[in-house]
């Protein structure tokens, strides 16, 4: 569209305006990977906060693999609410420790401390199931990348209940019947070039 796209900020205010028109919600997560490149650290923006978005030192190994199937992130979003509307308080408990586990997480990041941001990664897995949107295919994945020496952690991608499963550590020797689809973390992000 001609626009500037130096200004990630803007750029990423504006990509979150359009997946709020289409979508009614989502977390921006997604956008700020693409749009910043490398490691990010990003809080959502609260009534009472504005967003936060970091750059974080260190560019880990990664892999990802495809359940076969997606249901959509409304879709998801809608049957979390449904459930937390039953048990507030409780999950309330469980968004804050996905807090803090996640700033414990940018800490290890940070320190390119890669065994714990794996040890991190799994415990927020953990707190992912406890909100519902785990299924058996996802957790089929998620185990039996955990059981290779050269996977550290292996969590649900994204919102859940189908989509991707991200590992942190890469083993080629691994046989899943599951779609590896080959990704690493770029550190420059969203770019324009034209041929």
């Amino acid at each position: 569209c001609g626009q500037d796209i130096s200004n990630r900020q803007g750029l990423f205010n504006a990509a979150l305006a359009a997946v709020h028109q289409v979508q009614g919600r989502g977390s921006g997560t997604d956008l700020v990977a693409s749009i910043f490149g490398g490691v990010v650290g990003y809080t959502v923006a609260t009534p009472t906060m504005p967003a936060r978005i970091s750059a974080l030192r260190g560019i880990p190994e990664i892999s990802l693999y495809y359940a076969g199937y997606k249901t959509t992130t409304p879709e998801v979003l809608r049957r979390v609410e449904q459930q937390r509307v039953q048990q507030p308080e409780l999950y309330r408990g469980i968004y804050q420790l996905m807090g803090q586990c996640t700033a414990q997480a940018e800490q290890a990041v940070a320190a390119a401390d890669w065994a714990q941001l794996g040890q991190l990664m799994n415990i927020y897995q953990g707190l992912m199931d406890a909100l519902g949107v785990n299924d058996k295919t996802l957790a089929e994945i998620v185990y039996t990348l955990r059981q290779s020496e050269r996977i550290l952690a292996a969590k649900i991608s994204g919102s859940g209940l189908g989509d991707c499963v991200l590992a942190l550590g890469r083993d080629a020797t691994l046989s899943l019947p599951y779609e590896e689809i080959p990704v690493s973390v770029a550190a420059e992000g969203v770019s324009v070039e034209y041929f």
